[in-house]
């Protein structure tokens, strides 16, 4: 069985700066077979989003802009994994099913961050369990 930290990709992103702003690639050639969904939120600072896990969805998460602290937690195992995401930590992290994960903004502005689920939004939805990693 692996542990939590082989089921857990986490990849540097790499900006490119000008005088307009930055740009990101952040995922690319995903291994699916369809196109699922694309997810912008915000998070306003102490508050939480996610603490839930899928049986089928694979997510990938990056914080734009803000600082958040990921939970993640093998519900097989109980085995759990804390990565700090954002501007000081500015990376893409891929969650497979059976990890629940939850986000929440350790910082003093908006978090803002963006998801791309392997599934449609209306199955995305009904592939959520409940279950609390962080608060």
């Amino acid at each position: 069985m692996q542990g939590i930290s082989e089921l857990i990709k986490v990849k540097k992103l790499e900006k490119s700066v000008d005088e307009r702003g930055w740009f990101v690639k952040m995922v690319d050639e995903i291994e699916t077979n369809r196109f699922g969904v694309i997810i912008a939120s915000t998070c306003k600072p102490g508050f939480v989003r996610g603490n839930h896990y899928h049986k089928i969805t694979r997510d990938w998460a990056c914080v734009l802009e803000g600082r958040g602290l990921m939970a993640l937690v093998d519900v097989k195992s109980g085995e759990r994994m804390e990565i700090k995401m954002g501007d000081d930590n500015f990376v893409l992290v891929e969650i497979p099913p059976f990890v629940s994960h939850g986000l929440k903004n350790i910082g003093e502005g908006t978090l803002t961050f963006v998801e791309y689920s392997s599934v449609p939004f209306k199955e995305k939805i009904k592939d959520l369990h409940n279950y609390p990693v962080i608060d």
